[in-house]
């Protein structure tokens, strides 16, 4: 496997003590003085990376064979194309380039034109652009659909005692009854209404050939989300992200054995997009946790969704840098397991320099994908407060990495900390169908990881998976064919090797020190133009 490794980490210099140099002088040694304990060896040191490289920067160039097209973003953009907004109104008018000549006799040319936007303290996708912010009854007052939305009802529909009994009663002509039967097939309806009013104020939709930088140390989106729809050459950087809270989440009881509540919103969205860099963000489920949610149906009423989720054939990603933190569902890679004709081929993604922490999972969960995870670190607490890590190993579902269907993931240098009673190797890979995956030369809870321990764990959960398939085929009526994916057999191979040059760390403690030095919005020293 070290023909990967295409570029060592260089070591730091170690320090020589001045007894050493001048050796035999008074004071250096003999006699009854105490010894001159040696300097603790310096820890590694890591280039920091400050252009993009990874998967990003290898998008072919069509008109050019042997050429590659990395981001560039809103490069070159004439001086009408460059913004400093601090508002939500504001961005909106700035991504939509109003300011360019082009935009007066056609907007949707003047969105495709390179563009930089800087954004300047916090924004909220709640502001209304009055000095208040949109709430629950703000979207429910918006037309006369969502205003039939009641939450109270919505539960009762899940009620199966509750609906047969009503049932019984509209059928005996009970007016009461049929009147509260109304209101509650209503809810489906008025539910998605109110979700799509919310989705309208809290989305900013990202056009091709632009660059969104954060100045300083405090810039911020705040309950709101950038979507890139079917958009290429974009670059997103220091900037700070609180996900939005979905307020008209859904409970899906079809979901696992016993259901779930899902969101909709992510921090970012991307559906198709391509030549995308995503480098010094932090993105968090900010000051709303999920955990401190009411429990309904078993479970946490959960309103977030991912923090970043790519699909539909998106592709031409590197991810670097970036904290995501305190979060459940944090990096989907891929529309769904039946999706390969979108996804097949496609999903070049490059993970290097992050910071997962207390990432409950997905970081990442890949589908069809080659994506590369190096020089990352993973840390999480069986016992954390509100964002536990609970590994299968300890009767949970939380994981670092997520195999999924027909996806060849080459994890590579990274620091895995798991803290807490029972913690251990088996929360950095779970299986959802893949079978091709290697790590290699990686650390677990500061020790060399044994690569032959963490791939037989890999291969084992695979093999689980591949057998409940093959059984639950064989017991459907009729039996039916096993889905192609269990007919593979785990391996190591991934089939691919990354085509660009990169470093890797020689140390944990490398490692560590550089993403926690690095790592997160606010690192980088950006200014707003004159």
């Amino acid at each position: 496997m070290d023909r990967w490794l295409l570029h060592s980490a260089r070591a730091g210099v170690i320090g020589v003590t001045f007894c050493a140099v001048f050796a035999g002088l008074s004071g250096c040694g003999g006699g009854d003085e105490e010894p001159v304990p040696a300097p603790p060896a310096p820890i590694e040191t890591l280039a920091a990376v400050t252009q993009v490289s990874g998967w990003a920067a290898q998008y072919p160039d069509p008109n050019n064979a042997s050429a590659v097209l990395p981001p560039t973003g809103g490069e070159g953009a004439p001086a009408s194309n460059i913004y400093v907004v601090s508002t939500r109104a504001q961005l909106i008018d700035a991504l939509a380039n109003k300011n360019s000549p082009t935009y007066a006799s056609s907007p949707t040319e003047a969105a495709k034109e390179p563009k930089i936007v800087y954004i300047k303290g916090a924004i909220y996708g709640t502001d209304l652009g009055n000095g208040t912010f949109a709430t629950e009854s703000t979207y429910t007052a918006a037309n006369s659909t969502c205003a039939k939305w009641d939450f109270n009802l919505y539960l009762k529909s899940f009620d199966t005692a509750y609906m047969a009994d009503l049932a019984i009663k509209v059928a005996a002509g009970d007016t009461a009854a049929i009147a509260e039967n109304t209101k509650i097939k209503a809810q489906g309806s008025a539910r998605t209404n109110c979700a799509n009013v919310q989705k309208a104020q809290i989305k900013f939709g990202i056009p091709s050939n632009t660059t969104v930088l954060g100045i300083g140390t405090d810039a911020k989106i705040v309950d709101g989300y950038f979507e890139i729809n079917a958009k290429t050459n974009i670059v997103i950087r220091n900037i700070e992200f609180e996900a939005p809270q979905d307020r008209f989440m859904a409970w899906s009881p079809n979901d696992g054995p016993t259901g779930n509540w899902n969101a909709r919103y992510k921090a970012i969205q991307v559906v198709t997009g391509t030549r995308l860099w995503f480098d010094h963000l932090t993105l968090s489920d900010g000051a709303h946790p999920d955990s401190a949610e009411p429990v309904i149906f078993g479970k946490h009423i959960i309103r977030h969704d991912g923090l970043i989720d790519v699909e539909d054939g998106t592709d031409y990603v590197t991810v670097s840098y970036n904290i995501f933190k305190n979060h459940d569902k944090t990096f989907m890679i891929g529309s769904g397991d039946g999706k390969g004709d979108r996804d097949r081929g496609k999903n070049h993604i490059t993970f290097f320099s992050n910071m997962f922490d207390n990432s409950q999972e997905r970081s990442p969960r890949v589908r069809f994908g080659q994506v590369h995870v190096y020089n990352n670190f993973f840390r999480a607490k069986v016992d954390d407060a509100n964002y536990p890590v609970i590994s299968r190993t300890l009767g949970g579902g939380h994981y670092f990495i997520g195999m999924g269907i027909e996806s060849m993931i080459l994890s590579e240098r990274n620091a895995f900390q798991y803290d807490g009673q029972g913690a251990d190797e088996g929360i950095i890979v779970d299986n959802f169908k893949g079978y091709q995956f290697v790590d290699v030369g990686s650390w677990f809870n500061g020790k060399a990881l044994d690569s032959a321990v963490i791939n037989a764990d890999a291969k084992a959960k695979y093999d689980k998976t591949k057998a409940a398939e093959i059984a639950a085929a064989a017991a459907a009526t009729p039996p039916r064919a096993v889905e192609d994916w269990a007919t593979h057999e785990y391996t190591n191979e991934i089939g691919w090797k990354p085509p660009y040059a990169y470093e890797t760390a020689k140390t944990d403690a490398g490692i560590r020190k550089h993403v926690l030095d690095n790592a997160g919005a606010g690192k980088l020293s950006i200014t707003a133009p004159q």
